[in-house]
């Protein structure tokens, strides 16, 4: 039996009406990480300007944080991340994170999912205790970048 063409038109517009998974709205860029939805422009500038992760086309990634030291303050390459993506809109990631006291290894899952307009990820680390930390990645303004990389960067080493 033929069905009449007008009967699958609504099946294709609902398929192209639905979400796209939430890790999929995770595009290469500069990303704010706050514990906070949909800040305003001001604060999540303020947020791009003190510390961010540069996110790459692969899921990898590096983190900055701005950092006084040595009489001065300057982006700090606090962390480096390659990362896998999970069937279940998550993502594997290892790599390491350096809080000052030289570089420690890390592997954590994050678990992205859509909380009404904003993006949300909950993030298991291996080890740790306050598991899972929530964030609200959040793009962050070219102008808040160019203002953060400005302050200059520590070398590493």
């Amino acid at each position: 039996m033929r069905f009449p063409r007008f009967t699958r038109t609504p099946l294709v517009i609902a398929a192209l009406l639905a979400p796209f998974p939430a890790l999929a709205q995770m595009e290469p860029g500069f990303w704010a990480y706050p514990d906070q939805p949909g800040l305003d422009a001001a604060a999540l500038a303020a947020s791009c300007e003190t510390g961010f992760s540069l996110v790459y086309a692969d899921g990898s990634a590096q983190s900055f944080l701005l950092v006084e030291a040595q009489e001065t303050t300057a982006l700090w390459l606090d962390s480096e991340r390659t990362c896998e993506t999970n069937a279940d809109n998550s993502m594997t990631c290892t790599g390491w994170v350096d809080n000052g006291d030289g570089p420690v290894e890390f592997q954590q899952v994050t678990r992205f999912l859509l909380e009404g307009e904003a993006l949300r990820a909950e993030t298991l680390t291996e080890g740790a205790a306050n598991d899972p930390v929530v964030t609200y990645p959040q793009p962050c303004p070219a102008d808040a970048i160019r203002a953060a990389f400005r302050q200059g960067m520590f070398p590493r080493g």
